[in-house]
């Protein structure tokens, strides 16, 4: 007998999504909502047969408040597991970043 069952669960929404990405890791309301944005593509994309997680989300917006590269989070914590569609989403994060704001901070930090 099998113990354990997967449950689907949906993402929540952005803006609450955003709200527990930044008081959960304390990074910046802009990368949460580029992370979000990012689930969200993933999510409604037929080419992916999965979705992001909340606790994908969570690890890539820790590695981003230490220091991270957006790009670096992501595929540290997220498109690895997407196997042979790792670079897609690679691509999909691309499309949201602004490549003057690819470095992490705390949502009260400037950017230098």
């Amino acid at each position: 007998r099998d113990r354990f069952i997967v449950v689907q669960v949906d993402l929540p929404s952005r803006d609450n999504l955003i709200n527990i990405l930044v008081k959960k890791t304390g990074v910046s309301a802009d990368f949460a909502n580029i992370l979000a944005r990012l689930a969200e593509s993933i999510s409604q994309n037929t080419l992916f047969d999965r979705k992001i997680s909340v606790r994908q989300l969570l690890l890539a917006s820790e590695e981003i408040v230490s220091g991270a590269d957006i790009r670096e989070a992501v595929k540290f914590a997220i498109s690895n597991s997407f196997g042979d569609l790792a670079t897609e989403v690679l691509q999909t994060l691309q499309s949201f970043v602004p490549e003057e704001s690819a470095r992490g901070k705390r949502d009260n930090e400037e950017v230098f």
